[in-house]
């Protein structure tokens, strides 16, 4: 699509790993999105999966030859979107379905304030309920952990409208409006995470350039989690476990037993893992032991922690 006076451009990302029928379902939907302009970019990340003859005409395909990882993949198509001129790029999770209004509201919400570096959709489960975890507000001096619950979504002020934009602290995808200036300025994701933090890695760095996150009501998504790698593995948390030890030092300068004894006993009971270890499946306890111990050696990026570290855990 080209862009028309007065309307910005923008690059709706979507990456792929061996999951082309669940993608090409994402793109079909960002079709029918009423805003315009937008120009649709598919990045395979080096999938094995034979590649769909029916991506729609228009899509612009990006092949990365090898699986880059979320940050990786979409870093392809960041360079493009801003080789292009792109005022926005929109990243999006290639299991979420957005409602055909989601882009216009975000876009329009970002015209109407420029101090918006970042902006969400409500994300809403299969089940249509709101799914909290994925934004939230921090109180003074605390900052997000795995293993310590009860960040909020945003109270929404009963006078408030949906095309109201709230101000959060804590955004995690599967759908985000960045402005193409903040990755002029702080850069794109980085990819030593490889897989999960690197939207809140973005986020805090936009953040500390002076943009707010907002949370667009408005704008709606519906997820299915896990399409290319299953929360529910150990696999995934070795991820969201290094991850956050990753993101800790590079950010705040915090060691990983620093930021293991923060709360020691959920951190404790965390790794033990009693449900599982006493059906003895010792595979969530050696995740997160690896997890650590890779992060206190600096390891990041891919880890294959080998095929039964991505069966999911047995149903408690």
């Amino acid at each position: 699509m080209t862009p028309t006076v007065g309307q910005p451009l923008v690059y709706v990302l979507i990456v792929n790993w061996n999951r082309w029928a669940t993608t090409l379902r994402c793109v079909d939907l960002v079709l029918r999105s009423n805003y315009e302009p937008f120009r649709v970019v598919v990045i395979d990340n080096g999938s094995t999966e034979p590649l769909e003859p029916h991506v729609p005409a228009g899509v612009e395909l990006l092949q990365t030859g090898s699986n880059r990882g979320y940050a990786g993949g979409n870093n392809e198509g960041i360079r493009e979107a801003l080789a292009q001129g792109a005022k926005y790029v929109w990243v999006l999770n290639n299991d979420a379905q957005p409602q055909p209004d989601a882009l216009l509201r975000l876009v329009s919400a970002a015209e109407d304030d420029s101090t918006w570096g970042a902006l969400t959709s409500l994300v809403l489960t299969t089940g249509g309920v709101e799914d909290a975890g994925l934004v939230g507000m921090l109180p003074v001096g605390r900052r997000w952990d795995p293993v310590d619950r009860g960040l909020p979504i945003p109270p929404r002020d009963d006078s408030a409208r949906d095309e109201d934009v709230a101000e959060i602290d804590l955004l995690r995808g599967p759908s985000f409006l960045v402005r193409a200036e903040c990755f002029n300025r702080v850069g794109a994701f980085d990819e030593a995470y490889f897989h999960y933090l690197e939207e809140m890695d973005l986020m805090e760095r936009v953040r500390r350039a002076g943009w707010r996150l907002g949370l667009v009501r408005a704008s709606r998504v519906t997820h299915a989690k896990g399409a290319t790698l299953a929360y529910e593995t150990p696999q995934s948390l070795y991820y969201l476990h290094r991850n956050h030890f990753i993101f800790e030092r590079k950010l705040f300068d915090a060691n990983p037993l620093r930021v293991f004894v923060r709360h020691p006993l959920r951190r404790v009971r965390a790794l033990l893992a009693l449900r599982a270890t006493l059906r003895g499946d010792l595979r969530l306890m050696r995740a997160q032991l690896r997890a650590l111990a890779d992060a206190l050696r600096g390891r990041s990026g891919p880890a294959d922690l080998g095929a039964r570290y991505l069966e999911p855990l047995d149903p408690e």
